[in-house]
Parts: structure tokens; sequence; C-alpha cells
């Protein structure tokens, strides 16, 4: 992005909100993990270019094959592009920088969404230590991403049906937006 070029060259240190087609990032509320989801709408009319759909997501307990993984958190938000950037800001001064992720935090994050929504399938089908070593907090970030991974190799193989809601219901990792917990580090509390 030229935007982007721009600060880097002239070593401006201001976080800034980035226009993407899709975006997602996970809050951590109490013991709840939500998601907020965002996308780019086109067609909201002649004079306005489009818009952000705008929703927060909580996982489901124990849901496996039953239904969504995910259920809303209040209503969808409908935001012009200005009323997105407002928006955010003002959301982000809400929230602790304790909520910055990186790629390996993302997966391991979504991972124990996922396991939240699979609980009695994974509890009566996969080895409870391999599973408690991709959460257990005592051990390394690299640790635990790596028997995630070994995890999910497993299920890619073995549980090709699970493994595929993982891939289809978990799209919005792709999707994560890393330049929010700049927004946050900046602006939260």
């Amino acid at each position: 992005m030229i935007c982007e070029e721009y600060i880097h060259r002239h070593r401006i240190s201001k976080s800034f909100i980035r226009h993407t087609r899709r975006g997602s990032y996970f809050l951590r509320f109490r013991n709840n993990w939500v998601v907020l989801l965002f996308s780019w709408e086109e067609l909201w009319g002649r004079h306005v270019p489009g818009g952000y759909r705008v929703l927060f997501v909580e996982p489901v307990h124990n849901i496996c094959f039953s239904g969504c993984l995910f259920r809303p958190v209040g209503s969808h938000l409908y935001l012009t592009l200005e009323e997105f950037d407002k928006w955010l800001l003002r959301e982000t001064s809400h929230i602790s920088a304790t909520n910055i992720f990186t790629n390996q935090e993302v997966n391991l994050t979504a991972w124990q969404m996922f396991m939240f929504c699979f609980d009695g399938w994974f509890g009566r089908n996969l080895d409870h230590n391999l599973l408690f070593d991709t959460i257990d907090p005592d051990l390394s970030l690299e640790a635990r991403y790596d028997n995630y991974k070994n995890v999910i190799d497993f299920l890619a193989t073995d549980h090709k049906n699970v493994f595929k809601i993982w891939q289809e219901d978990m799209y919005f990792v792709k999707y994560f937006s890393h330049w929010i917990g700049d927004l946050v580090v900046e602006n939260g509390c």
C-alpha cells in the first residue's frame, strides 16, 4: 500500500486503520473468546461507495456436528468508511493490550476455540495429553504450536470430516487483522 510505504519512508510511528475486504480480531472477556468479524460490502446506494458489515461472534460449547460453531453476540453493524474508522478507534480505546497476537498465537487461539466447540468429540476420540499439550500454558509457544501442528496433521489423515470443519469454519484466521493490535497499543487502556 502506498500509505504504508510513505509511513515507513518518513519513519512515522503512528498506527492507522487498514481498509481491507475482510478482517477479524480476537478479544478475550473473562474466560470467553469473542471474534470481531468485518467485511466490506459494495452496493449500499448511489451516494455511498459501500460500507463495513461488522459482527461479533462467540464459540458455542460442544456443538460438534450439530450446528454452527459460532453464534452472534448482538446485532450486525453496518458502517460507512468514515463511521468504521471512528467506531474502530473508539472500540480499541477499551481493549487491553494483552489482546495482541503473533501468527502462532492466532492459530493456537483459534484452535482453543475449536476445541471448545468440539469438546465432547475430542474427549471421546483423541488422547487427552496430546490435546492438553496444545494449550498448556506451562509449555513454550513453540512447543504448543508444534503439538498443535501434530494434532492438525492427525485430523487431516484420520478424521477428515473434523479437519474439513476446522478449515471451513475457522476461515477468519486467514483474515486476522494484526494491525488492530497496533491500534490497541496506541489507543488502548
